[in-house]
């Protein structure tokens, strides 16, 4: 028996279907490259600070409001993002190719890390108010794992506007944080505190560096691949 039955040899045909599932394993790697770096990173600020006798920097509310709004939209939003222009000039992967590849942990470990540091670095700050420091923490979390998104995204050579649904996601999520901050009753659920508008200024710096940063971090990246690309 085949491994592989044609109900229409055309070529054409062919090509399209492979076309498709190139498609398909670039959407499913992008994901899994969020999801990983995002779960990541809440781990190691939640484990940094259980050894060093911290607080914790998030409560467990706030851990599940990460992982099922703010996380999930904009990966959900993945799923129907659009070909990459080059997906057909690469070279076909072996079968035993791990979706989980070095590559990817590198990019991983590096946003994972990236997002621990800062968000530590302001939950240490902001201690005397234990309430402000969680809050600095989970909307700071919020925003770095949105631009994380857009970091995993280059590495596909998608068009920077093509996919409406996923920003139409991260803004959804960072509002929908900025509500369970500033509207009184969701904030006596969450446990969180309206912040001064200097903290948002703050913020709003932070954001910056870490846009800068992804911007250096995928020239690189750019470089290193178009220098294998005039190697072939």
């Amino acid at each position: 028996a085949s491994d592989l039955i044609l109900l229409d040899d055309n070529f054409s045909t062919i090509v399209n279907a492979i076309r498709e599932w190139r498609w398909i394993y670039d959407n499913i790697r992008k994901f899994v490259n969020f999801m990983f770096s995002t779960n990541f990173s809440e781990i190691l600020i939640i484990f940094i600070a259980s050894i060093c006798w911290m607080p914790a920097p998030l409560l467990a509310i706030q851990i599940l409001w990460l992982n099922l709004v703010t996380d999930s939209l904009p990966a959900l939003a993945l799923w129907i993002d659009p070909k990459a222009w080059d997906i057909m000039e690469h070279k076909p992967r072996k079968k035993w190719t791990k979706i989980l590849d070095k590559q990817m942990l590198l990019s991983i470990l590096m946003i994972a890390i990236f997002v621990t540091i800062w968000c530590l670095s302001f939950f240490m700050i902001n201690r005397v108010d234990i309430n402000i420091a969680r809050t600095w923490v989970m909307l700071l979390l919020v925003i770095l794992e949105m631009l994380a998104v857009f970091i995993v995204r280059a590495d596909y050579w998608v068009r920077f506007l093509s996919n409406k649904w996923l920003f139409a996601a991260v803004f959804g999520s960072i509002w929908l944080t900025l509500l369970v901050v500033y509207i009184p009753f969701l904030a006596n659920i969450f446990d969180s505190v309206a912040l001064r508008w200097i903290d948002l200024v703050e913020m709003l710096i932070i954001t910056w560096i870490w846009i800068v940063w992804a911007i250096i971090w995928h020239k690189i990246k750019t470089t290193k691949f178009i220098k294998r690309k005039l190697s072939e």
